[in-house]
């Protein structure tokens, strides 16, 4: 319930390697500086403070796909859920864009951020007749990130280290010796953050760029600044990437429908968005559900049981 900024100072961490390092940290993982909460700031400075990093080679969304390969589970791909109605068995239909009419589910864990969806929940009545019910989610506001590709010849200049004319060197930060070769990766400061209009750079291969930023970058605005000449755009992608964190922070429920079977993991996001820690929040929703389902499915057979000794009396 504090920011990064005063949690570290707490600590007795200050001045320049939070306006400085820190912030070019958050920058470059959350698009945003030191006003995040101290729990995201302190997820984000991980992979510094220990050196364990690592990337899948051909993008997250292979271990999405490996997971669910391995759970041997059912995928509907393109299908847009739009309404979950609870019928009066208390099992769930979930409907889609394509399909009005779907299975029932003993639960349903809602996987998407509510506050980017336009789901529709309804009980359906003894009648037939359809009452909507609300949803209990403390809504988030998403910071909105650009991933912008660039190929073309950096302006070695602009990324100097300290005053000096066109073509002045870099520092290497490992060795301290003078070095033309661009690093790797360009983060920014607090004062930095103010006049750049990028949250950080990367450098992909020898003359591809990816570019993170709060807008879209124009070819024709980096000429002269960040590139030599006008770069070729390779890609751009525009998303809702992780929440805007604005301390105090308030959290929703797992359980957005109080009593029922639905399940929402993103509760966890108000605090920290990570990989890792939607991972956590995924099994909490899973062992709740399990949990539940294995009570619902021992109720039935009690039911059955009964239902043959009433027949056989």
């Amino acid at each position: 319930q504090k920011t990064i900024t005063q949690y570290l100072k707490e600590e007795g961490v200050e001045g320049r390697i939070v306006s400085e390092f820190v912030n070019g940290v958050n920058k470059a993982n959350y698009n945003q500086g030191n006003g995040l909460n101290g729990l995201a700031g302190a997820v984000s400075l991980c992979p510094i403070v220990t050196g364990d990093l690592f990337i899948i080679k051909e993008g997250n969304v292979e271990m999405v796909k490996k997971l669910a390969w391995r759970s041997a589970s059912q995928i509907q791909l393109g299908a847009t859920v739009t309404k979950i109605r609870i019928h009066q068995d208390n099992r769930y239909e979930v409907q889609t864009r394509t399909v009005d009419v779907g299975d029932k589910y003993d639960a349903v864990i809602i996987a998407a951020p509510l506050e980017l969806t336009d789901l529709i929940v309804e009980r359906v009545n003894e009648d037939g007749s359809t009452t909507s019910i609300p949803l209990d989610f403390h809504p988030v506001e998403y910071q909105v990130t650009h991933s912008n590709w660039f190929r073309g010849e950096l302006n070695t200049s602009y990324f100097r280290s300290g005053k000096g004319t066109v073509g002045s060197k870099l520092w290497n930060w490992v060795t301290g010796a003078k070095t033309s070769v661009i690093p790797t990766a360009v983060y920014v400061t607090e004062k930095g953050a103010v006049s750049e209009a990028f949250s950080s750079i990367g450098k992909k291969s020898e003359d591809v760029y990816k570019f993170f930023s709060s807008e879209k970058l124009q070819q024709q605005d980096l000429k002269g600044k960040y590139f030599v000449d006008t770069p070729t755009e390779i890609a751009h992608r525009k998303w809702n990437a992780y929440p805007r964190f604005s301390p105090p922070e308030k959290f929703g429920t797992f359980l957005p429908i109080a009593g029922e079977r639905i399940y929402y993991p993103n509760a966890i996001e108000s605090a920290v968005s990570a990989l890792e820690v939607m991972a956590i929040g995924a099994k909490n929703a899973a062992l709740l559900a399990s949990r539940a389902v294995r009570g619902v499915h021992e109720r039935r057979k009690q039911e059955r049981r009964q239902k043959r000794k009433t027949s056989e009396l």
